[in-house]
């Protein structure tokens, strides 16, 4: 791995002269001088070596990456009979955007011979002649599939997609136009790096790879771009994967170390300490007044859909003119009509939640809006770079915070950014549901496939370079065998005798082809405009059961009033005058980085705070005077009382809740990770401890109990578990509705339990029968004091789904190292929980953190279960039947039931 920073050394400015005579006018013309970023990526990918780019919005990464493939077509080093250039985007809407723009290069650059086409006899007319333009083509999931027939006989020079549909076409004939590809562009890299699409997309690049060496006997260059992303060298790993030798493939890392100027400001318009609906109203006239000022576009970002929702109704009632929401909940169309509307300058505003934060064309921003924290430096720093998208130009924004507690993560948020304190990326380790998807899909087009070459091929992915042969055995062994039991799913696969090749069955083939993929399906509605006929966008399953006819409902900033129900289809008349009920989308809000909770702890403790802070990125961060009357203010609220959390101090809020009740809240902002299993442990310790019922609920800042007792200092520590608390965690978890829905997802993702089936979506009564017998079937290898049994055979393998499932919820959900930390530092006395005196109100951050409940904290006695209390759940309260934290649970599994 070689690092190439820009600024260490001035090369000579004679690349673009190297390129061939049409590439260097159009450039000279249309960009003028190249950035070093450009030239060192161009020196690197000219010399043949795989490269990653990393480098802010806007300072010509695409180009850096394109140029010189395109120039090995004009010149003839690439042939164009097959594709030679592999551009692979994350968002369907990105890789619609990047053709857009690589068809504006490809008319400026004229026609190019050499194009032949791969059926013989008579040609259609439709297609381009054989000196046509630069043919670039798109695949994903909306192109049509006559489209797609067409590219098997004229495939395109270069081709856009996604990463699910590059395993689709690898694992179909249609995978024989990419045999010839030279290079493959992988865009938005640190969108991938951490998810289960990432593990997917690095075991499809080695298939490809694979395919590419058999034809011409070379691999095709990797070329990475990101704009944030650490830590680079497992980005540069992750994209490279491991080559001959079992080594890692060399690659170069050319970033950016020339800052982009960024303007952040941050506005502080509530008064006092707390959240109020005055707030609200101030932001909204703000922002209307910089919509109206500013001479460019704007986009303001709120962190979910709803409020995305609200805000651009609320900002239309009150004159605003040309605001529209953006989100990934509306249709592609309404989204394609809000994205040219911002560039023709029919609009002047979009409000989004996060699908703009990517590099998707919508022209000239001046000025980016946040409203409340985005809980994350990386993006933030995404979200800013929309505005001055360009070299040279300066990126503005403002943040508006919603009352002191979510001032201090603004700043923190800022500060962090500002000193590129990103949060590290970690990657997925091996995933076994992916890769059971991929060995089904790779069994469908090879004859020669047997479980030792595809064993060779797996590990030179990146995420499954440490897999174990017993690991994947067992995994083949449950692709290939029957579960026992009844009723159990078919085997997808079967092993040729004597050779050990592997088949598909029957079916195998429409199976996967329908589930591919790595993004779990949810149950939604569509929306349906009857009068125009149109998609308006989805509704998630339990607000779309909640509805009636004549209900009215807001998307895209208009008013809808429901007049039918067809299936899983709402129909819906536009109703400007009806006030509407605004939807609710799940899982939109991440839990805090540990990195920023440390920034917080830090700010808190300190109370130093300036004016102005510019940092080594390039952003200069100023804050208004009442931002930092309020934060002096919110410091001196909570030295008074006691709470000011530091190294070894864990401040204990006390607070009466009616006459029976005491709630305990903590002062601990270390982020919902290590919040959520303290607070659930401490709830259930207590409750096997006392007998009595005991609610919880977990927030970014802390957590709180309410108890029907007053509890001291040794009894709180005591209900923690102390050194059993790992295993309490692990039962608990187990025995959760979210480890029951991530088995469910998994088990969808290994194909075991279908989505699709025959062109339809498979019943719900279908899919929960399925799932639960597997479960049922899983868990009764599970013993509650040891931990899994070590089972051989096709059970072996569903149980490495179940542990898979389990590790999903223990990585995302929880951060079991920390929480283990603190309760051991708490046991040894290296900290102390500080037990402040009873108050009748909480304080600013007790308020925030008990705000969550369901109600009000002060619920005069009337408990209700952990599962309403917390608020996590999507479900409506009447389907909340069971509490995890219930004894019955278990007892139910101790019985293994």
């Amino acid at each position: 791995m070689v690092v190439i920073g820009i600024g260490e050394e001035n090369p000579s400015r004679d690349i673009v002269g190297s390129f061939s005579e049409r590439i260097s006018a159009w450039f000279r013309t249309n960009i003028g001088e190249p950035t070093e970023l450009q030239e060192r990526s161009w020196r690197a990918i000219r010399n043949g070596r795989n490269v990653l780019i990393i480098s802010p919005t806007g300072s010509g990464k695409t180009l850096a990456a394109v140029l010189p493939p395109v120039d090995d077509i004009l010149t003839g080093r690439s042939k164009r009979s097959l594709t030679s250039i592999l551009y692979v985007s994350p968002m369907k809407a990105l890789g619609a955007d990047l053709m857009r723009t690589l068809e504006g290069l490809s008319t400026g650059l004229g026609r190019i011979p050499g194009k032949k086409e791969r059926k013989r006899g008579r040609v259609s007319s439709r297609f381009p002649p054989k000196d046509a333009p630069l043919e670039i083509g798109i695949r994903t999931g909306d192109v049509p599939q006559g489209v797609r027939r067409r590219m098997l006989l004229y495939p395109p020079d270069l081709l856009v997609i996604t990463p699910e549909n590059l395993l689709l076409m690898m694992c179909s004939k249609a995978g024989e136009i990419l045999s010839g590809v030279r290079y493959v562009i992988l865009d938005e890299l640190h969108e991938m790096i951490s998810s289960k699409r990432g593990s997917l997309l690095s075991l499809t690049l080695e298939y490809l790879s694979r395919k590419v060496v058999e034809r011409t006997g070379r691999e095709p260059l990797r070329i990475g771009l990101s704009a944030t992303v650490r830590p680079t060298g497992l980005a540069a790993s992750f994209m490279g994967g491991v080559g001959e030798g079992g080594k890692l493939r060399k690659v170069d890392i050319v970033e950016n170390l020339v800052d982009k100027e960024i303007h952040l400001e941050v506005r502080t318009l509530f008064e006092g300490l707390k959240r109020s609906e005055e707030t609200e109203e101030r932001i909204l006239d703000e922002v209307g007044e910089l919509i109206r000022r500013e001479k460019g576009s704007m986009v303001i970002f709120h962190n979910t859909r709803r409020n995305a929702e609200k805000m651009a109704f609320s900002l239309t009632g009150r004159g605003v003119e040309g605001v529209l929401p953006h989100h990934g909940s509306l249709s592609a169309e309404m989204r394609q009509e809000a994205e040219e509307g911002l560039k023709n300058g029919s609009l002047r505003a979009i409000v989004s939640s996060t699908s703009l934060e990517l590099g998707i064309d919508i022209g000239t921003v001046s000025r980016i809006c946040q409203i409340s924290s985005p809980k994350d430096p990386g993006r933030l720093l995404q979200r800013l770079g929309r505005s001055g998208h360009g070299l040279g130009r300066i990126s503005k924004g403002t943040i508006f915070p919603l009352d002191a507690v979510d001032l201090l993560e603004c700043l923190s948020v800022s500060r962090a950014a500002a000193l590129f304190h990103l949060e590290s990326l970690r990657c997925q380790d091996a995933p076994m549901d992916v890769l059971a998807q991929f060995v089904v899909g790779a069994s469908i087009m090879e004859d020669d496939q047997d479980e030792r070459s595809l064993l060779r091929m797996v590990k030179r992915a990146y995420p499954y370079r440490k897999l174990r042969r017993r690991e994947f055995h067992l995994l083949i062994e449950l692709l290939t065998r029957r579960l026992p039991g009844p009723s159990q799913p078919p085997p997808r696969l079967w092993i040729e005798e004597g050779t050990g090749y592997l088949h598909p069955r029957r079916n195998t083939k429409q199976a996967f082809y329908l589930n591919c993929g790595t993004i779990p399906r949810e149950t939604t509605f569509n929306v349906l405009d009857e009068k125009r006929k149109r998609m308006v966008g989805t509704l998630t399953r339990d607000f779309g059961e909640s509805l009636y006819e004549r209900d009215v409902i807001l998307l895209s900033s208009r008013q809808y009033r429901i007049v039918g129900f067809k299936g899983n289809t709402i129909m819906v008349r536009p109703d400007p005058e009806a006030q509407p009920t605004v939807p609710s989308w799940s899982g939109e809000i991440n839990p805090r980085p540990r990195m920023l909770s440390d920034h917080m702890m830090r700010l808190l403790g300190s109370g130093r705070v300036t004016r102005v802070l510019k940092g080594r990125s390039g952003m200069c961060v100023e804050l208004d005077d009442d931002s930092i009357s309020t934060l002096a203010a919110l410091r001196s609220h909570l030295g008074e009382r006691g709470l000011v959390p530091g190294k070894g101090r864990i401040p204990v809020e006390m607070l009466k809740q009616g006459r029976e009740r005491v709630v305990y809240i903590f002062h601990l902002p270390m982020g919902r990770k290590v919040t959520e299993p303290l607070g659930r442990m401490l709830a259930y310790g207590l409750r096997r401890d006392l007998g009595a019922s005991i609610d919880y609920l977990a927030t970014d800042d802390g957590f709180a109990i309410s108890s029907p007792t007053m509890l001291g200092e040794e009894q709180l520590v005591n209900g923690f578990g102390g050194e059993e608390l790992e295993r309490r965690i692990l039962e608990l978890t187990v025995s959760s509705s979210m480890f029951r829905t991530r088995f469910n997802q998994i088990l969808s993702r290994s194909l075991l339990v279908l989505d699709r089936f025959r062109g339809k979506e498979t019943g719900m009564l279908y899919r929960r029968s399925r799932s639960e017998k597997l479960l049922e079937l899983a868990l009764s290898c599970y013993d509650s004091g040891r931990g899994w049994k070590d089972v051989k055979g096709p059970l072996g393998g569903l149980v490495q789904l179940a542990l898979e499932s389990l590790n999903e919820v223990m990585r995302e959900r929880m951060d079991v190292a920390a929480a283990s930390s603190v309760v051991t530092d708490l046991m040894k006395g290296r900290a102390r929980l500080h037990l402040a005196s009873i108050e009748n109100e909480p304080s600013v951050v007790g308020s925030s953190i008990v705000s969550t409940w369901s109600g009000s904290w002060s619920r005069k006695g009337k408990g209700k279960s952990q599962g309403e209390a917390s608020g996590r759940s999507n479900l409506p309260r009447r389907r909340c039947r069971i509490s995890i934290l219930d004894p019955r649970v278990e007892l139910r599994w101790r019985q293994g039931v």
